[in-house]
């Protein structure tokens, strides 16, 4: 990954900078210029989709960052901003988004919110956080699994997405 490490991910990252301001353009290309080769990844990363789904009327995260739409990008990024939005109080960014009979209730996106902002102390620890959002959903990446088989002659591609990415950052510490 880019950010070889929380350490090396928060010097360019510090908690000021992630949850200060209101321009939210700022923070994606924030998490872009930490995680490029990531985000290059995830444009290549499969996605299931709802093709009933209304699209929003605003630009996606991706396309905002690419100029086109990529599903996994995307969810990568809006968890950056979920994360952002919990920790400094926006409940309502948070659910707008969702049907008020389902919505998350205030009292419990105030749990999140003191959970989080509890264990985020230091630029490390959110360093470390984004990390593992942007992280998350590399498997399914097909050159990852392509990479894989290139490194240890081992056909990862028809395993779960999150077993390839366990194998090929299991593989990269050896």
């Amino acid at each position: 990954m880019s950010a070889r490490n929380p350490t090396s991910a928060s010097r360019a990252l510090d908690r000021e900078s992630f949850f200060g301001g209101s321009d939210e353009k700022k923070i994606l290309q924030l998490v872009q210029d930490l995680f490029p080769q990531e985000l290059e990844r995830l444009k290549r990363a499969y996605s299931i989709s709802n093709p009933n789904a209304t699209p929003p009327s605003t630009a996606s995260p991706s396309q905002i960052l690419f100029g086109d739409q990529f599903d996994e990008v995307n969810r990568t990024l809006v968890s950056a901003l979920t994360l952002r939005w919990i920790c400094n109080d926006q409940y309502d960014a948070f659910r707008a988004t969702q049907p008020d009979a389902v919505a998350l209730t205030r009292e419990s996106f105030n749990w999140m919110r003191g959970f989080f902002r509890a264990g985020l102390r230091t630029d490390d620890d959110l360093a470390a956080l984004l990390t593992s959002i942007v992280a998350n959903d590399l498997g399914k990446d097909p050159q990852l699994a392509t990479d894989y088989r290139a490194k240890t002659g081992e056909d990862v591609s028809l395993q779960n997405h999150d077993l390839i990415l366990l194998k090929a950052s299991t593989s990269c510490a050896a």
